[in-house]
């Protein structure tokens, strides 16, 4: 699972883990860092940002870009 595998480096080498395509977003606080899944393009539109070291998930809208 996603969450092992994050586990497993968060901590050691890394305080963020970011994953791709995975169908639902989430941004997870781990026992060693943060879990960004960044969810899907075709269904959520999702992208994240990262502002003053805190992770966002947001839906893109053409109609209504984000500011970036």
């Amino acid at each position: 699972s996603f969450r092992v595998v994050a586990d497993k480096r968060l901590g050691k080498d890394c305080d963020t883990v970011v994953y791709g395509h995975a169908h639902i977003p989430v941004i997870e606080q781990r026992p060693g860092g943060v879990m960004v899944i960044l969810g899907d393009w075709i269904t959520h539109n999702t992208v994240v940002l990262l502002e003053n070291g805190q992770f966002s998930l947001h839906s893109w809208n053409s109609e209504h870009p984000l500011p970036f």
